[in-house]
Formats: C-alpha cells, sequence, structure tokens
C-alpha cells in the first residue's frame, strides 16, 4: 500500500512473516515534491527491508541445518565404527 501526505511524505507498506514493513521517503525541503520519485524511493527502501529479513531468517535457518548436519554426521561415524567392530 501506498500512503502520502500530499505535501513530501510517501510511505511504502508490505508485509513479510505476517508483520507489516514500511519504507519512508521524505522531501527535501530544497527540493521540489514528485509522488512517483517518493513512491519508488519508498519502495526501494520497504524491498531493501523485506531482503534484509528474509537474508537474517535464511542465515539462521542455514546455520541450524548445518548443526544438524555436524550431529548426523558424528552418529554416522559413530555408527560406522560400532558396524566395523561388530565384524
Amino acid at each position: 500500500m501506498v500512503y502520502t501526505n500530499n505535501k513530501d511524505v510517501v510511505v511504502v507498506t508490505s508485509t513479510y512473516a505476517q508483520k507489516k514493513v514500511r519504507g519512508v521517503a521524505r522531501c527535501n525541503t530544497q527540493d521540489e515534491f514528485n509522488v512517483d520519485k517518493g513512491e519508488a524511493l519508498a519502495k526501494a527502501r520497504c524491498d531493501l527491508k523485506i531482503a534484509q529479513k528474509r537474508h537474517k531468517r535464511a542465515q539462521k535457518e542455514y546455520e541450524k541445518v548445518v548443526q544438524e548436519l555436524k550431529e548426523v554426521n558424528k552418529k554416522f561415524y559413530r555408527m560406522c565404527d560400532y558396524l566395523t567392530d561388530s565384524k
């Protein structure tokens, strides 16, 4: 969704993981206000926030899977040793 106060602020909202994410573009007092440019900038900022949140979540999940993989590898090698010893 795009919101503007018709003066100098454009806000774009979106959702990520059922949470609201906002991107805000505020016009400098020395510049002429342009809704289209403000909307593009606010959308880019909103998209950047979502991308950063996605990356953070992906990094967390990756680290979790790496830890699980280490544990599975330990068990695998223990079982290999057990199988070898049983012969």
